[in-house]
């Protein structure tokens, strides 16, 4: 399923936490109602998105601080962080605005990890990646599009 950058901005890193389909969504009964107004074709999809429970979690996370871009400031990949509740918890968007699909690399130095071993989940795919050393790639994050990750180090 391919998920716009700007859904993905709206929801994820959403530092306003509105997100508005036609309209300002302020309950869960607007949301409801707006959802009923999107075309079939796209319902299902655009419902996925949206009522991700992961990356919800990350948006309402009581820690309540913001993301902000670590790397890649002003070009067409980046890769942003947000320090989440827990022990080293980071949610991290590795975005690509590029027109091509891209390679991109988030290291635990620029997201506030210590170095070592660290558990990496896709949020958007529901699965867990496994658990790698210092930085970890997506080797092709397709054009206008974005990977969601939760990582966790394994340090204290």
């Amino acid at each position: 399923m391919r998920r716009c950058v700007s859904y993905t901005s709206a929801l994820i890193f959403a530092l306003t936490a509105t997100v508005t389909l036609a309209q300002k969504v302020t309950t869960p009964e607007d949301l409801d109602k707006a959802m009923k107004r999107i075309a079939p074709a796209q319902g299902a999809a655009t419902k996925a998105i949206l009522t991700n429970k992961e990356v919800i979690a990350v948006d309402q996370d009581p820690l309540g601080k913001q993301g902000r871009v670590v790397a890649g400031s002003g070009t067409n990949q980046e890769v942003w962080s947000k320090e989440m509740s827990g022990t080293n918890v980071r949610a991290v968007a590795l975005f690509n605005r590029g027109g091509s699909s891209a390679a991109i690399t988030v290291k635990w130095s620029q997201i506030g990890l210590p170095a070592g071993s660290a558990t990496v989940r896709d949020l958007w795919k529901g699965t867990d990646l496994g658990a790698f050393t210092d930085q970890y790639t997506v080797d092709a994050v397709a054009s206008h599009d974005v990977v969601m990750l939760k990582i966790v180090s394994a340090s204290p």
